[in-house]
C-alpha cells in the first residue's frame, strides 16, 4: 500500500478528532441544565459534522474518508459508554446523529458539485 492510501485516512482522523472531542465529548460529558441546552448540543454537532462531510462530499472523497471522521467520535462514545453505561441512549444519540450527518451532508456537497459542474 502507498502512502496515499493511508495519507487519507489518517488525515480525516486528524481533522476528526478535535471534532470528536470539543462537541460530541463535551455535549455527553458535562451536565445540562434544560432541554434547550441538549437540543443546542445535539444541532450543533449535526451542523458541524454535516458541513464537515459537505466538504468532503464536494471535493469528492470517499464515503470511507468520511467514515474515518466520524471514527473518533465513536470511539470517544464507545469508551465513555464502558464508564457511564447508565447514559447508554444519550451515546447512542450522539453516535447516531454523528454518523447520519456526516454521511448526509457528504452526499449533499457531492450532489451540488455535479450539480454546479453541469
Amino acid at each position: 500500500m502507498d502512502i496515499r492510501g493511508i495519507l487519507g485516512p489518517v488525515l480525516a482522523f486528524a481533522v476528526g478528532s478535535p471534532l470528536a472531542f470539543f462537541l460530541v465529548f463535551a455535549g455527553v460529558f458535562t451536565d445540562v441544565s434544560s432541554l434547550g441546552d441538549r437540543l443546542l448540543s445535539l444541532a450543533l454537532t449535526a451542523g458541524v459534522y454535516a458541513v464537515a462531510g459537505g466538504v468532503m462530499g464536494y471535493l469528492r472523497y470517499h464515503r470511507s474518508l468520511a467514515l474515518w471522521l466520524v471514527a473518533p467520535a465513536v470511539f470517544i462514545l464507545v469508551w465513555y459508554t464502558t464508564h457511564e453505561p447508565q447514559a447508554l441512549l444519550l451515546h447512542t444519540l450522539y453516535g447516531v446523529l454523528a454518523v447520519s450527518a456526516t454521511l448526509a451532508g457528504r452526499k449533499l456537497g457531492a450532489a451540488t458539485k455535479a450539480q454546479r459542474q453541469g
